[in-house]
């Protein structure tokens, strides 16, 4: 399955759009054909491969609370994370759930301060991305 964002013609909101097929091209930007099952070609585009590798920056305000301890304010700046593997904000459950599984990966590891008794709760802000839609969201962990 090959997933590509496009346009639609008659609005400016890009849309999701699914096919099904195989590839012709090599990797890197290039020029592909996207070739249905019978063998004919549905869709000709310059495409520029993104990988799961990419990276962005984001900066984060981390409110730590302790069962048995103070509670510990933290800012983390500018730190490079992977992507989050959506191009836009979620819109679906799966796609919410999608962002949620990202930010345990990737932003959970930037709680804590070391404290193992007692209950712990972390509620994280990123208050500045180079990924603009990111900025503003908020998530919480052991509630």
């Amino acid at each position: 399955m090959i997933i590509l964002a496009l346009p639609r013609f008659f609005d400016t909101d890009p849309i999701l759009t699914v096919l099904t097929g195989r590839v012709a091209g090599g990797p890197g930007p290039s020029r592909y054909q996207l070739v249905d099952a019978a063998g004919k070609v549905v869709l000709r585009a310059l495409v520029r491969w993104f990988t799961g590798h990419s990276t962005i920056t984001v900066s984060l305000n981390i409110i730590n609370t302790y069962q048995f301890y103070p509670t510990v304010a933290v800012t983390v700046t500018d730190a490079r994370i992977g992507r989050p593997p959506l191009w836009r904000p979620p819109i679906t459950d799966v796609e919410i759930r999608a962002l949620d599984d990202w930010a345990y990966e990737h932003i959970y590891p930037f709680t804590g301060v070391g404290h193992t008794d007692g209950d712990s709760w972390y509620d994280v802000t990123i208050i500045a991305s180079s990924l603009p839609w990111l900025t503003g969201y908020t998530f919480n962990w052991g509630y």
